[in-house]
């Protein structure tokens, strides 16, 4: 059960990067995939190598009250690197919000990502997911998939 969800966290991330899942990959590993609800503050991709990618659970934000945000980056010493990362509400039925950033740049990418909190008080928490696609120019992928229940 936990590869098939894997695989399907792999294939989801690299349709959301816009890109087909290449035959080899080899300074990824394929998918770092988590429901952990402990205090961790991010996941990596598992590296075979420099390259990494890393996504920040879903939190509350330090900033602007009521909005959640999320933080992700791409490393790869000496290579064009890029990273597509989204960051929705779990099972919004109808008025699904979603927000999406990419970037792409040499050695390190970073960008942020947040919407806006819709808990209100007495309702149960709201299921926060960010995707990234981690990606290096030699075509290799890594994606983070990872989620948190929030009550902002």
């Amino acid at each position: 059960m936990k590869i098939f969800a894997i695989s399907i966290a792999a294939i989801a991330g690299a349709i959301l990067a816009g890109v087909s899942e290449p035959s080899s990959i080899n300074s990824f590993s394929k998918v770092t995939h988590s429901n952990s609800k402990a205090s961790t503050r991010y996941e990596r991709t598992p590296a075979s190598g420099p390259c990494f990618g890393r996504s920040d659970y879903p939190h509350e934000s330090v900033h602007v009250p009521y909005t959640v945000n999320v933080t992700a980056e791409t490393v790869c010493p000496g290579k064009e690197v890029s990273i597509r990362t989204t960051l929705y509400r779990h099972r919004w039925l109808i008025f699904r919000d979603s927000v999406s950033a990419s970037n792409s740049g040499k050695n390190s990418v970073r960008i942020n990502v947040a919407l806006k909190c819709k808990w209100k008080s007495g309702d149960p928490a709201i299921e926060y997911v960010v995707e990234s696609a981690h990606k290096e120019q030699g075509g290799s992928i890594g994606v983070t998939r990872l989620h948190r229940y929030l009550k902002c």
